[in-house]
């Protein structure tokens, strides 16, 4: 079945502030009669993180596609990557960790090298103009403290998320909110609305370019 919208909770705290920040923006996008998915990093069985074995080099497969897809159903990175095909937009709710993205987030971003492999050097997955990728919305979670910021995050993830064509649109600033008062929380009405503004509107055109 395919959603217009998928909300990824990407912390390793399955029952976190993260978690309950995405609970609560699925709930408050029902409410707009919006058709929205939730995942999690954590409910997919193991995600085995890229090793750099060179495999997907030559075949443009990763070498653990082949046992995510021999479970049932199937697990890890290969059902994220079925799930993603099936979006139209995707919104990423994300910790972060030292400037970063989590262990677990990290895992799944750089399960993305084959997709770079088929586009750059096997060129069977050819980059999409500008117009044509999905757009992406990440929330940043966090309490605060880091003097570094969390660029490092938005960074990993406009990267390796362009892969599966998708362009991130908006970063929404969750820092040091009360996660006690989930319903009023100011991130959580603006990535709501920052969903909703791109399902209700078309988005001006920028330069077409593929990269």
């Amino acid at each position: 079945m395919e959603f217009p919208v998928t909300v990824l909770s990407a912390s390793p705290h399955k029952n976190g502030a993260t978690r309950t920040f995405a609970n609560r923006l699925v709930e408050s996008l029902e409410v707009h009669d919006v058709h929205v998915r939730l995942l999690d990093l954590t409910e997919v069985g193991r995600l085995r993180a890229c090793v750099g074995c060179g495999y997907c080099n030559k075949s443009g497969k990763c070498i653990f596609e082949a046992n995510e897809r021999a479970s049932e159903p199937v697990s890890g990175f290969s059902a994220l990557y079925d799930a993603l095909e099936q979006t139209q937009m995707l919104v990423i709710v994300a910790p972060v960790y030292f400037a970063g993205p989590p262990a677990l987030y990290k895992a799944f971003l750089d399960r993305m090298q084959p997709f770079w492999v088929q586009r750059y050097m096997l060129q069977t997955r050819p980059p999409l103009l500008h117009s044509q990728r999905k757009p992406l919305i990440l929330a940043v979670q966090g309490g605060g403290g880091d003097p570094f910021g969390y660029e490092p995050l938005v960074t990993c993830t406009k990267s390796a998320m362009r892969m599966l064509n998708f362009e991130l649109q908006a970063v929404v600033d969750c820092i040091r909110q009360d996660h006690g008062d989930q319903e009023n929380l100011p991130g959580l009405l603006q990535t709501q609305q920052a969903v909703l503004d791109i399902l209700n509107s078309t988005l001006p055109a920028e330069e077409e370019t593929y990269e």
